[in-house]
């Protein structure tokens, strides 16, 4: 283009070409190609890096993917071929295992293995099912590796805020004008549920989570409770693996621009 136009290379495509000219929309379109054909290459990369470390034997990706695979009611079979155990037929309706965190921990100079796994909904594993499955990871398992299991429900947390709010959009209880329901409850549980499962309650990121809900121009996360007793942390994992919203305090105060 530079030698059929005669272009001059020291200055930019935009001070040669409209912005509406067929030219620019011609470079739009190839450049738009290329982002998409390397976007695609990167994405399709990204899931095969997974799949390779989710088959790497004993990883902590590769026990992710056994438990997700782990069949309630069906024994496992040894293929002297592959020295692998395995399950004669998959059947994702016996696969109850919905949610995984694996955590190598040292404790007492011990490397152990924390598993947290819960069933859809975030319901805990009774006590067969949770035998079963320390059955299944145990065979399949590293020689000589220590697990520790858990399966819980989610722990309750108490939140307590002091909201500054515009009074054009919420009322004095915190409420929608236009619509109904409470934006600041709504962005604390939702902020709560996108917690990957096994990951951290962080008091920043709740606030920021906050501070974007309709109608609100500040906040101040004040203490926080779990399971009744206080924790002031920056941030803290749940023992069981994930939190749940059991009781959020608003003090609600109306801001006033001039």
């Amino acid at each position: 283009m530079r030698e059929l136009y005669g272009l001059n290379p020291d200055k930019i495509f935009d001070e040669q070409f409209s912005p509406v000219s067929i030219e620019a929309q011609y470079a739009d379109i190839v450049a738009n190609a290329i982002y998409n054909h390397e976007y695609l290459v990167n994405e399709r990369a990204n899931e095969i890096e997974l799949q390779i470390a989710a088959e790497y034997p004993f990883s902590i990706a590769w026990y992710y993917a056994k438990s997700l695979s782990f069949q309630l009611g069906d024994a496992l079979t040894f293929d002297e071929k592959t020295y692998k155990f395995s399950y004669p037929t998959i059947n994702p309706a016996k696969q109850i295992i919905k949610y995984v965190a694996v955590r190598q921990l040292i404790i007492d100079n011990l490397t152990k293995l924390r598993v947290y796994v819960t069933k859809s909904n975030k319901q805990a594993l009774n006590a067969s099912e949770l035998l079963a499955f320390k059955s299944f990871i145990s065979q399949i398992g590293a020689a000589g590796t220590h697990f520790e299991f858990v399966s819980q429900v989610p722990n309750n947390l108490e939140l307590n805020y002091t909201v500054s709010y515009d009074p054009q959009i919420l009322n004095y209880s915190g409420e929608r004008l236009s619509g109904g329901g409470k934006p600041v409850d709504e962005a604390a549980i939702s902020y709560l549920n996108n917690i990957k499962y096994g990951g951290s309650f962080n008091r920043t990121r709740n606030v920021d989570a906050i501070q974007l809900a309709d109608g609100i121009v500040d906040v101040v996360l004040g203490d926080v409770y779990m399971n009744d007793d206080l924790n002031n942390m920056q941030s803290f994992e749940s023992p069981s693996g994930f939190f749940n919203a059991q009781t959020i305090n608003v003090i609600y105060t109306p801001y006033y621009e001039g």
